[in-house]
């Protein structure tokens, strides 16, 4: 799979880790300030951000049970960036692990009671698109509340020496 997109997904946990390392030097009352974003407050937007990737790896690896992350004051910002690491050591396991004609194979799954088929392709193209939006998002929060991700870029991720494919 390395071949494909294992590119595109070192990218996006790359850019991953700049967005988080920026936001947790912020203070626990600057994550935790409501906002006008989808999640209401910086900290929300990072924990959904965990706990999707996770689910949607735990749903592709056809694990029974995920490790739902919930969004509370009192949380361990620590603790779950630490979780964030373990999941994406185990995404990238898993992604490793895939032949390179998997990427176009149908996966069938179920959601809320409805049968679903698309190829391992268009997961893969959601988990990528979707980061890339709240990231900008985060990133935008961040540099407000003074603590700036730097650039994200495709091409900064090529020449960080971060790219392994």
């Amino acid at each position: 799979m390395r071949q494909s997109s294992k590119p595109l997904y070192d990218n996006n946990e790359w850019a991953n880790y700049r967005g988080t390392e920026a936001a947790v030097s912020l203070a626990r009352e600057q994550l935790l300030a409501s906002n006008d974003y989808r999640w209401s407050r910086l900290s929300g937007a990072l924990v959904h951000m965990l706990d999707a990737e996770s689910n949607w790896r735990t749903l592709l690896d056809r694990k029974v049970e995920s490790d739902r992350v919930e969004v509370d004051d009192s949380a361990d910002f620590d603790a779950r960036w630490a979780r964030w690491r373990r999941a994406h050591r185990a995404s990238s396991a898993y992604i490793d692990a895939l032949a390179d004609d998997a990427i176009g194979a149908d996966f069938v799954h179920e959601i809320d009671g409805e049968r679903r088929q698309r190829s391992w392709w268009h997961f893969w193209m959601h988990l990528y698109s979707r980061g890339v939006q709240h990231r900008g998002e985060w990133a935008a929060q961040s540099r407000g509340l003074g603590a700036s991700p730097g650039d994200m870029d495709f091409s900064v991720f090529l020449g960080s020496g971060a790219n392994r494919a």
